[in-house]
């Protein structure tokens, strides 16, 4: 039951993206893998990708996969859901990946596992933002990558989910409402970037401008401009932080 001031445990948090998160909230819009392509193509001017030893954290349905497979040979793909694992591993399109279902308490790999880590929407349904960004930088290696695309609520979608977590619980509601019954944390960049403390972030985007600006369930625009509003507007300088999702690319100095 739902009621003002009632809050998950991390262990309902857990079960639920474990056991009862619906299909749905198992992918991404299309969009998002232009704007990871982007990110891709900046770090490969200053690396080999080749030779990088990659994880996608979350992999959900793992549709970013097939872009990944583009650029990397070795992937790992993680995620707490065995259905997510389980149609994942059902794609075709997806070879040579080595598929984890990961437990409730610790990523299972060693420390400097990974040379490039992938965090796509997942890190907002998380019970612990700092512990699992601890984790993260555990097993990245020293001079490693991260890529994460998370929500951004710096815009009037925030001020709805302030209102709606408030009269209900923390975490309650998402613009799309992908989840229902999930959890979602009030995100912003400061906020992630505060989690990336010891790294170097290079290269930012913003995008779903219109989600972010637009009134709840209403377009205010016509489909023809639909990457305008979800990916151009996130290039300018002055409009990244405050679309519906930020992405970051940092590296590990530390």
């Amino acid at each position: 039951m739902i009621f003002k001031g009632a809050k998950l445990t991390e262990t309902e948090i857990l079960n639920y993206y474990r056991y009862k998160a619906p299909t749905s909230a198992m992918d991404s819009p299309q969009f998002q893998r232009t704007i990871l392509q982007e990110a891709l193509k900046e770090l490969s001017a200053k690396t080999d990708l080749s030779k990088m030893k990659v994880l996608d954290f979350g992999c959900g349905l793992g549709n970013n996969l097939k872009l990944f497979m583009k650029y990397f040979a070795k992937i790992t793909a993680a995620d707490i859901s065995p259905n997510a694992i389980s149609l994942a591993k059902k794609n075709r399109n997806l070879k040579k990946i080595d598929f984890i279902l990961l437990n409730k308490n610790k990523l299972p790999f060693k420390p400097n596992s990974f040379d490039f880590i992938l965090a796509a929407e997942a890190l907002e349904h998380v019970p612990n933002l700092t512990k699992t960004m601890s984790q993260l930088k555990r097993i990245l290696k020293k001079n490693g990558y991260i890529l994460i695309s998370a929500p951004n609520y710096w815009n009037p979608r925030g001020i709805s989910k302030k209102i709606i977590d408030f009269f209900t619980r923390e975490g309650f509601w998402d613009p799309g409402r992908a989840h229902p019954g999930g959890y979602e944390r009030f995100m912003t960049p400061p906020k992630l970037l505060n989690q990336l403390k010891g790294f170097k972030t290079f290269w930012t985007h913003g995008s779903d401008y219109g989600t972010a600006w637009s009134p709840p369930m209403i377009k205010m625009y016509p489909k023809k401009f639909d990457n305008f509003f979800e990916i151009s507007l996130g290039k300018v300088s002055f409009l990244k932080k405050c679309g519906m999702n930020y992405y970051l690319l940092a590296q590990k100095l530390k």
